[in-house]
């Protein structure tokens, strides 16, 4: 949200309801979806009303107790110079740590390319220049374990967060992740989660008990995001099915869900090495983390050494063609109305 006292009721009553044992509020300022644009909040608040933003963070360190940790989440502005002032007016609302997504507001789904690795790397230089100690974490561009490693590495961050690709692959973090070397293997670790994700669904939930079969929507998008590589392109109608739009045959329970996973593993249960590697799943590309990238588009490590200035060039050259342009425009529409007066006057 945008408003102070809000943001701020909601997190005194978030700590009541957890009777004082609540660890800390971030305040996510990085979302760039458009329900975030209609309310005005996420990354589009930051852009728009960055110092709205830190006052909601002082009002809420201010409010909360100091065992409770303040914290924040943002993307990265256009411009360096826009970072090198946010960076300092964020650090000095007295919050506990900051987490930096490496892209900016418009990089994002289809739009989305390399992580910023740089900037984040001069961002965090920034903020320890207020205070040696301040944490960062860094975020964006991590597909795999080694690429949290890299990120780490190239920025300096004391800590890295990921959304997208744990959604898809919960073990990423554990260095034993980096073990899958086969089709066969991804595909029964992928098929694990999704088992092991309904198994906790039937014990502690979602559904939520009484709420309806709205609540199974959590259910469908996290086993879509698990079987992404299998049911998108090779397995249709198991999509389908899991979506909802295959009338008497979509899945609606705990139990229809496991059905589809052994439906699943059965249709792969004989294939040769050869046919698994002939499949479309194998590819790189195929996987959820990947949908909106090009298969020949770099998202992480490769493009982690791009000097920043490269961007920031980009812009500054748009910005000359464009005040060219206008220039130019202007020079024609002042010819054109001297010709037209010199026609006047002869014609007189």
């Amino acid at each position: 949200g945008h408003d102070v006292d809000m943001v701020v009721q909601a997190a005194l009553m978030i700590y009541e309801e957890t009777d004082g044992k609540l660890t800390g509020i971030d305040l996510n300022c990085g979302c760039p979806q458009q329900i975030a644009r209609k309310g005005n909040y996420g990354a589009f608040l930051m852009e728009r009303d960055s110092e709205r933003v830190c006052e909601i963070l002082k009002a809420l360190r201010k409010n909360l107790p100091s065992e409770t940790a303040v914290s924040a989440k943002i993307r990265l502005p256009v411009e360096d110079e826009t970072l090198r002032e946010r960076i300092p007016r964020l650090v000095e609302t007295g919050i506990n740590f900051l987490t930096i997504h490496g892209r900016t507001l418009k990089e994002n789904k289809t739009a989305v390319g390399a992580v910023h690795a740089d900037r984040i790397r001069l961002a965090i230089d920034i903020a320890r220049k207020l205070d040696p100690q301040f944490p960062v974490v860094c975020n964006g561009g991590m597909e795999n374990y080694q690429d949290i490693q890299n990120l780490l590495q190239s920025t300096g961050a004391v800590a890295a967060m990921s959304s997208e690709a744990l959604l898809e692959t919960p073990n990423l973090f554990q260095e034993s992740s980096t073990q899958i070397t086969t089709p066969q293997e991804r595909f029964r670790q992928q098929t694990d989660f999704a088992k092991e994700y309904l198994r906790i669904c039937a014990t502690k939930g979602p559904p939520l008990p009484g709420v309806g079969s709205s609540s199974f929507s959590v259910v469908r998008n996290h086993l879509f995001k698990f079987l992404h590589r299998y049911i998108h392109s090779e397995q249709p109608d198991l999509r389908d099915r899991l979506a909802g739009t295959n009338g008497k045959h979509s899945i609606r329970t705990i139990s229809q869900a496991r059905e589809l996973v052994e439906d699943l593993e059965e249709r792969y249960a004989s294939l040769s090495d050869d046919e698994w590697n002939a499949l479309s799943s194998t590819a790189p590309h195929a996987s959820w983390y990947r949908r909106h990238r090009k298969p020949e588009r770099h998202v992480h490590q490769k493009v982690l050494s791009v000097p920043v200035h490269d961007t920031r060039t980009g812009i500054e050259e748009r910005k000359r063609e464009i005040k060219n342009r206008i220039e130019d425009l202007k020079k024609r529409r002042l010819k054109s109305r001297k010709g037209a007066k010199q026609r006047t006057d002869v014609e007189t």
